[in-house]
């Protein structure tokens, strides 16, 4: 009994309190401090990479910090709001990108040291070469990055999406959003693979290392963690930060039916991009299974 309660405290002081307090403090202060316009965006980045032409260390195809493009939403996401960054220290890491997009999220969290594979998955072919020319723009790195040219959904199949390259993170395979009616939108042809199948043997082969799974899909989402709560998967991941494209209860309850605790629900800040879409974030941790990796 005593030696479970010094692994629960573990977890509980390692992973959760001081991270997430921290995350969720500092988020909350820039939410309320700043609007998500493209000034502030850009404004932002400046403050964290100077003169320079990388963020971390990292360099980005397309980086400018005079051109509020996706590239730079997203790295204002990752970087400078932090959205990502509650891993267990104590814990060695892989993790899945699900809606990779150019790869900013997948380089962040290949940079850090406890995290050693990352398995991103993007399905639109321009997005793709994006991603892959930024690994390859980063070779310390390029070993621990593993990229896919499919979605994840509940089925395999092949569709054809809109997709514009003024608005290359906003493309949904579930046919969510605008991008179809902006001028210079054509058609992508996208494969999806079945969501369980395709990362049953990913997770499986974790061996001891904790699973962090990123989601952010435009509304694959309401396809996927069924799809892998079917297939008995979604148990074995430790921890999920994800959009939700549409009201979050259905995810909440899927993630709380397999012993998810979820520590961050909140809609996503005033956002110029979103044109009024309901856009919320979910954070989740499965404490049963994560604080066994810690022993």
């Amino acid at each position: 009994m005593s030696h479970n309660k010094t692994l629960f405290h573990k977890w509980l002081k390692g992973f959760f309190l001081a991270p997430y307090y921290l995350y969720l403090a500092g988020r909350r202060a820039r939410s309320a401090a700043t609007a998500n316009t493209s000034e502030n965006i850009l404004a932002d980045i400046r403050a964290v990479v100077g003169n320079k032409d990388t963020v971390n260390g990292i360099k980005f195809s397309g980086f400018s910090t005079e051109n509020c493009s996706g590239l730079m939403h997203t790295i204002h996401e990752v970087f400078v709001k932090h959205d990502y960054d509650f891993l267990a220290k104590d814990v060695r890491w892989i993790v899945i990108d699900i809606g990779a997009n150019l790869g900013v999220t997948s380089l962040f969290m290949a940079n850090k040291p406890n995290v050693e594979k990352v398995f991103a998955f993007e399905p639109l072919k321009p997005n793709f070469a994006e991603l892959n020319k930024n690994v390859r723009l980063n070779p310390a790195l390029a070993d621990k990055v593993e990229s896919f040219c499919m979605g994840l959904g509940d089925v395999d199949t092949k569709i054809s999406i809109p997709f514009n390259p003024n608005m290359n993170t906003c493309s949904s395979t579930t046919g969510l959003g605008s991008v179809g009616k902006m001028k210079g939108t054509w058609l992508e042809e996208v494969t999806v693979r079945e969501s369980g199948a395709v990362l049953a043997p990913i997770i499986e082969g974790a061996n001891g290392r904790g699973v962090f799974c990123k989601i952010d899909c435009e509304g694959a989402e309401f396809q996927i963690l069924p799809n892998l709560q079917k297939n008995n998967i979604l148990g074995k991941i430790d921890a999920i930060a994800m959009e939700v494209h549409g009201a979050p209860e259905e995810i909440v309850r899927i993630l709380q039916d397999e012993g998810f605790f979820i520590f961050n629900r909140c809609q996503h800040p005033s956002d110029e991009q979103l044109k009024g879409e309901s856009l919320w974030y979910v954070f989740a941790v499965n404490v049963a299974c994560l604080a066994k990796k810690m022993q």
